[in-house]
């Protein structure tokens, strides 16, 4: 990692991406979110476009030694949000990594991690660009991993090939969740508070899909139809058993019979 260097605009890295003036309000909402995930101090983060270290100025000195990992391309960003909302002795204290790989490669750091987040990346990515970091995210993901980001919901999916900013994209709920399926990754909307209107998501492995806690009601009832359709499952492999269908055809015996039993 390159030496931390001093800036002379204080505040010129917070205003780099957004206006700056709800950067405290975006750290404070992220950091709740991945708590309220399960996030604890002993898990591993990548914080994909890590940028001024908005919610790693708090992610740093919380986690363990080692344990937060960042990739952003513009290095500079990096280095001023270290020097600025750090400082070197949390930096030799906590030891977090960086990259400044600018192509979605989420497994440059040869590991797998707990949590991925990915905060205002998707609100600029194309499709293959989101197909990229997405297929990439399930080989960096924990088997039992949750990856969280936000996109801008809208009614149309952007068919551009590049990225775009400033400005943003937008895409549809159902594209995200198909782009997310083909990846091999399940994906459920959360609820949470984006005070830039964006929408989180939460993926991971979908035989893990029930390491999502039930945040909201859409959440709930995905996580009910799983388990519906593993209770469903379980009957049917009873109703096989030979005594379970002896017994159903002596019931029916009986009824033809008028045989029934006499309630008591």
């Amino acid at each position: 990692m390159s030496t931390v260097q001093e800036s002379a605009e204080p505040i010129r890295h917070r205003k780099y991406v957004g206006s700056g003036q709800k950067y405290d309000l975006q750290a404070a909402s992220q950091f709740g979110l991945l708590t309220a995930l399960g996030l604890r101090e002993e898990h591993t983060v990548l914080d994909l476009g890590c940028g001024s270290l908005c919610v790693g100025r708090l992610l740093i000195p919380y986690l363990a030694p080692g344990h937060y990992f960042g990739i952003d391309p513009e290095e500079w960003l990096v280095e001023a949000a270290l020097a600025q909302e750090v400082g070197r002795d949390l930096v030799t204290l906590k030891c977090p990594t960086f990259s400044n790989e600018g192509g979605f490669r989420l497994t440059v750091f040869g590991r797998r991690f707990d949590y991925i987040l990915a905060h205002s990346i998707f609100s600029h990515t194309s499709r293959r660009q989101m197909a990229t970091a997405f297929r990439e995210a399930r080989e960096a993901l924990d088997p039992h991993g949750i990856f969280v980001c936000t996109f801008n919901k809208g009614d149309e999916d952007y068919t551009g090939e590049e990225w775009v900013y400033p400005g943003g994209v937008f895409f549809r709920l159902e594209t995200v969740q198909q782009v997310a399926y083909a990846a091999g990754l399940a994906c459920v909307e959360i609820p949470w508070t984006h005070h830039g209107k964006q929408t989180w998501v939460a993926l991971t492995h979908p035989a893990h899909l029930d390491r999502l806690p039930a945040l909201h009601d859409p959440m709930k009832t995905v996580l009910l139809e799983k388990r519906l359709r593993d209770v469903t499952q379980t009957l049917e492999t009873l109703e096989r058993q030979p005594l379970v269908r002896l017994s159903k055809r002596t019931q029916r015996l009986l009824r033809r019979f008028g045989l029934r039993r006499r309630s008591r």
